[in-house]
């Protein structure tokens, strides 16, 4: 025993020893003995950090964003069904006539409601899924022995008393008269009272279409989505979001991370669609963003800038806008210094409302000239004098005293120049020559110039250039059209007087595409003068037109006859040789002559009236982007809405058209009955157009889709 414990001994003794023949400065030195085990124990390593889904690697664009708290009032909410509350701003979207039935809203006795101020109104009402329903309106009947009638899609469901009081009537839907889309409500008062000293045939609170179903969804929004978006909100948990487009539902499904969520949009891009946002889902600051879209680092002042209006230019007669047989080579060839606005609307389909737009940026309703006759109302800014008060040199120098020369006298003008008054014609050559003689005098006096052309051509009367028109017709050119045709025989062709043959036909096209061919010379005859002057890098040249010009594509020829792309389409290019060496950009989100104004104001440096309805659109050329919109015109009772993919015209009589301008540019197949999708986002648009457009301006409302602040409630 006494040797195993000495054996023992000696083991434990060699394998404490140090290992022999290593210095001591070469070993590690020793850890301080410790009386806490944990301390002695691995550690392990920490978790990997959580990786960021990459939805939310993305960028996105602070400036190209859709706000959802701006524009609340176009949402549609659901509670037991669809709820139109009529005291509110969004009540606006269900209402387009033009003539507005219904009047402010008021509180009487402890509840909101809106005047119905004839004895009929008309709503219209997206619905879905409901084979039959209830609808409950919450109405005050104001005077005795009222009575509320309700038709639906042209056929009564009832009527029934209404009271002296607040009181919520129910009127039964029979099943199959409610369609998928789109349905026509009409309301109707017998008795006439008084509210508050004015008349009114009574007051609405709401109106709800419960089916038998409750609805799933808490709120949807027509909307034309970017190429590329995300859908981006305060939130920490996720839901789905329905999409539905004219020929499917589908679902984005919503990511969270690090208390907020996102969906991917893109593909959906281009297009319209409804979102739908589920019951029981939380969001807060919601938005839908672009990809982040680089921009070009800061543009100094432009130094000079002319305004080119060609009377009567459609855009899709020039190279730079559409494949067109019209030969354009000065246009197309100065095109590496252009930003090529492509889908630009004229304000109206007339002269004189349409060059009011221009040069003041605000539609024909809020400058004052509506129609033919129409004057611009006082202390309504034009362009010219807003440069004028800053020290340019501002001029007109033009041939169309029918469209400008009523804004003679409203306008600051350092110049104000009419050729053709002077007996130098009618050619635009003499307007290019009367031009320069205006910039010289402007350089002599060492100011800035700012001049605003208006040659006539390719206005009527058509006149046959030597050289050019030849070129688009091969047959002879004998009567009744010939080598001239003048305002006279438009009217006697649209009055059947002249029978018109197809080689006729040929004749006028060949006549006004000669003309649009001819202005083009006079265009690089213009930026060939400025070169020479050595000012051409230090000038924009903007091109636009009033109007565009019929050419019997629904046996119209001229204008002022509706709303579609012959007449709306107009160019808006802007020529910058000092921003732009690698051109032509084109940009594809509609656009309106409004616009014309603040950009040319902001080239400048100027600053823009608050006045002013149209958007500058220099931000869409820095960053070659920009966010869908929705632009108008409008004639008389008539008006016309323009979206990327959709326009919708409302004619004076009130009837409707849609077309679908990607599969159908010519505007031949009327989808009015059969695309609900694309019909509620431009009547979304509409009602809030008709009703606020007299107060609309950019500062609370970018366009006619995107509200920057909501709509003052009444």
């Amino acid at each position: 025993m006494r040797a195993f414990f000495l054996l023992a001994l000696i083991f434990v003794s060699l394998g404490c020893e140090e290992p022999r023949g290593v210095p001591d400065n070469a070993l590690p030195p020793k850890a301080p003995a410790s009386n806490n085990a944990a301390a002695e124990a691995p550690v392990d390593s920490p978790p990997p950090a959580p990786s960021i889904p990459e939805i939310f690697e993305l960028s996105l664009d602070e400036d190209l964003v859709f706000n959802f708290n701006a524009n609340a009032s176009r949402f549609h909410m659901y509670s037991d069904g669809l709820l139109v509350h009529f005291a509110e701003p969004g009540f606006w979207k269900y209402t387009q006539e033009y003539s507005r039935p219904f009047g402010e809203a008021v509180e009487f006795e402890d509840e909101r409601g809106r005047v119905l101020e004839r004895r009929a109104a008309k709503l219209n009402v997206p619905l879905r899924n409901l084979k039959s329903a209830i609808i409950k309106v919450k109405a005050h009947g104001v005077s005795s022995g009222q009575r509320l009638q309700i038709n639906v899609n042209g056929k009564m469901v009832g009527v029934q008393d209404l009271e002296r009081r607040w009181q919520t009537l129910e009127f039964e839907v029979a099943e199959g008269l409610l369609k998928d889309g789109e349905n026509e409500v009409l309301i109707s008062l017998r008795n006439a009272g008084r509210v508050g000293g004015k008349r009114t045939y009574g007051l609405i609170s709401s109106m709800e279409f419960v089916g038998e179903q409750p609805p799933t969804t808490s709120k949807s929004l027509w909307i034309e989505l970017p190429e590329k978006s995300v859908f981006e909100a305060d939130s920490e948990k996720t839901f789905e979001i329905q999409v539905r487009t004219a020929d499917s539902l589908k679902t984005a499904e919503t990511i969270v991370h690090e208390g907020k969520v996102r969906a991917d949009l893109s593909e959906w891009g281009g297009e319209v669609v409804e979102l739908q946002f589920p019951k029981g889902a939380s969001f807060e600051n919601a938005r839908i963003a672009m990809h982040a879209v680089e921009s070009a680092p800061k543009w100094e002042p432009i130094e000079n800038a002319i305004l080119l209006v060609i009377d009567a230019q459609r855009s899709d007669r020039l190279e730079l806008y559409a494949d067109t047989r019209v030969k354009t080579p000065n246009m197309t060839r100065e095109g590496k210094h252009a930003f090529v606005f492509r889908n630009n609307q004229a304000a109206s389909p007339s002269s004189p409302p349409s060059h009011a737009s221009i040069q003041t940026g605000m539609i024909p309703r809020v400058h004052g000239v509506t129609g033919d006759k129409g004057q611009l109302k006082s202390d309504t800014p034009l362009l010219s004098s807003q440069l004028e008060d800053f020290g340019v040199f501002s001029a007109y120098v033009g041939n169309n005293s029918f469209g400008m020369g009523r804004l003679r006298k409203a306008g600051k003008w350092s110049k104000f120049v009419q050729p053709v008054s002077e007996g130098k014609g009618i050619d635009c050559t003499a307007v290019n020559e009367e031009t320069l003689k205006v910039i010289d005098e402007a350089r002599a006096t060492s100011k800035r110039f700012f001049v605003s052309m208006l040659p006539f051509e390719p206005h009527a009367p058509y006149r046959f250039h030597e050289g050019i028109t030849e070129k688009y017709h091969e047959g002879g050119w004998g009567p009744p059209v010939g080598k001239f045709a003048d305002g006279y025989l438009l009217v006697d062709i649209m009055a059947g007087r002249k029978k018109m043959s197809e080689e006729n036909w040929s004749q006028l096209l060949a006549l006004y595409d000669g003309e649009v061919e001819y202005m083009d010379v006079c265009f690089g005859a213009l930026v060939d003068a400025l070169k020479e002057r050595g000012i051409w890098e230090k000038t924009a040249i903007v091109v636009t037109s009033d109007h565009g010009e019929g050419m019997n594509e629904r046996g119209r020829v001229g204008h002022a006859y509706g709303h579609y792309h012959e007449l709306a389409d107009v160019p808006f290019t802007v020529y910058a040789p000092a921003l732009l060496a690698d051109g032509p950009v084109r940009l594809e989100s509609p656009t309106s002559v409004l616009d014309i104004a603040p950009t040319i104001l902001e080239l400048m440096g100027a600053p823009v009236s608050k006045k002013v309805q149209g958007e500058s659109m220099l931000g869409a050329m820095k960053k070659r982007a920009s966010f869908p919109r929705v632009v108008s015109s409008e004639y008389g009772r008539s008006y016309g809405l323009r979206a990327r993919h959709w326009r919708m015209i409302v004619n004076y009589d009130g009837s409707e058209e849609l077309y679908d301008l990607i599969k159908d540019p010519t505007e031949k197949n009327n989808l009015v009955e059969t695309d609900a999708i694309g019909l509620r986002y431009l009547r979304d648009s509409a009602g809030f157009f008709l009703e606020f457009r007299s107060d609309w301006t950019t500062s609370n409302w970018a366009n006619a889709s995107d509200s920057v602040q909501n709509p003052a409630a009444d």
